[in-house]
């Protein structure tokens, strides 16, 4: 009897034991939050002004609050419990133009307070901008793009975009300058919902090629297979060759000329490289070709005059 109790009483306690364990375990289990710090400025700019300055991408899960007794704004985005769970979410902040955001360790206390607080937000809301104030931020957006102002074009160019604004040049320059810092799924937003989105696709894949992002081909990829113009194969062979790839280079520019035969620029560029890679006897009925179709005034026409008259010396 004594033995049953003794091991009643036994297993009574280690119950309890565990339960300590796990209700301990729950109370440590979130004791710190990781988030992304994307921003902090002075503050110039109401919470709601600030977050359509920010890509629309990422608007749906930003907090926004103000620090240093208000001298500040600081903007966050996401959340997670491990740091690794971010990884992925940092690369995709940077691509957007924020190069210095990092991850820092918050309480959830801290965040919820900052969500609490945090402007109502709609990822697809308009910003209410007068028509005043749209021709002054054109203004201002396509001076900063021209005087290479990239981050400063960018965030002007969104708001917007947020506002409405559907201007043709609008996106083509906001592709491009996400061309160059390889935010392609800002892009894409653009693209897919445009009736002719062939412009701001070229105008993505040049910049896009031009600092050789890494991504480039797979983003571009259905891209590059439906183009019937054969100038986005010309842009990727162009790509790997920059990249002293010359395999996937000719592949490309080869793939190019194919598609469009009668197109001068993907002829050209097709020629161009089989001589520079020591190929010039089957460069040569393409320079011939291109001396006759070519327009008498164009740049192509006398590259191609001058390497057919050296080729010729040559023979």
């Amino acid at each position: 009897m004594m033995l049953r109790s003794f091991l009643i009483l036994l297993l009574i306690h280690s119950f309890l034991y565990a339960q300590t364990l796990v209700s301990y375990g729950n109370n440590n289990k979130h004791k710190h939050l990781y988030t992304i710090q994307i921003l902090s400025i002075s503050k110039h700019l109401s919470k709601k002004e600030l977050l359509y300055t920010i890509p629309i991408s990422l608007r749906n899960n930003i907090y926004i609050f103000n620090a240093n007794d208000g001298k500040y704004m600081v903007a966050y985005y996401a959340k997670a419990s491990h740091i690794k769970n971010l990884s992925k979410l940092l690369n995709k902040v940077k691509k957007a133009g924020y190069k210095d955001a990092y991850i820092i360790k918050v309480s959830p206390k801290q965040l919820k307070l900052m969500q609490s607080k945090n402007v109502k937000q709609n990822k697809r809301k308009r910003a209410k901008l007068s028509s005043y104030s749209i021709s002054q931020l054109i203004s201002k957006a396509n001076s900063a793009y021209k005087i290479g102002d990239e981050q400063k074009a960018i965030m002007d160019y969104e708001i917007l975009l947020s506002a409405g604004v559907t201007n043709s040049k609008i996106k083509n320059n906001l592709c491009f300058l996400y061309g160059k810092y390889g935010s392609w799924d800002e892009a894409k937003d653009i693209i897919d919902k445009d009736k002719f989105p062939s412009r701001f696709i070229y105008a993505y894949a040049n910049a896009a090629v031009i600092t050789l992002q890494p991504n480039f081909y797979a983003d571009l990829h259905n891209y590059i297979i439906f183009d019937r113009t054969g100038h986005l194969e010309v842009l990727a062979g162009y790509y790997y060759e920059q990249l002293n790839r010359p395999v996937q280079a000719l592949k490309f520019y080869k793939m190019a000329y194919e598609k469009n035969r009668s197109d001068i620029y993907n002829m050209y560029a097709y020629a161009r490289f089989l001589d520079a890679i020591g190929k010039s006897n089957e460069a040569l009925p393409l320079y011939e070709k291109l001396y006759i179709n070519a327009h008498r005034e164009s740049a192509i026409y006398k590259a191609v005059l001058k390497r057919l008259q050296e080729l010729r010396s040559q023979s």
